[in-house]
């Protein structure tokens, strides 16, 4: 009788362990789920804020790419512009001497 009495309280002592342990392991979980959710909420919060910056980096590029190719592209126009210039020049002054060896023929 004071074996089965002595099993019962051994019994009875490991369910409360157990029950004990079962509560404190609840609570762990709620507090490292609450943290995480909170860490969860600040590397969503980075993160949003990091692509806002990088969007705002890449239109500041794109702007000054436009801009340079913008310079480029005037300074090509201005050598094509003096290009042909100097080419109808030579064309005028070809003309010019082809219309004197004429002449004098």
């Amino acid at each position: 009788m004071t074996k089965r009495r002595s099993d019962e309280n051994i019994t009875k002592g490991y369910e409360n362990y157990l029950a004990e342990k079962e509560q404190q392991y609840s609570r762990e979980l709620s507090e490292v789920r609450s943290h995480l959710e909170e860490r969860v909420k600040e590397v969503k919060t980075d993160l949003e804020k990091d692509i806002r910056e990088v969007k705002t980096d890449l239109k500041d590029d794109l702007k000054e790419a436009k801009a340079d190719l913008k310079g480029d592209l005037k300074d090509i126009k201005t050598q094509v512009m003096g290009l042909m210039v100097l080419g109808v020049t030579s064309l005028i002054a070809l003309i010019g001497i082809i219309v004197t060896l004429l002449v004098q023929k």
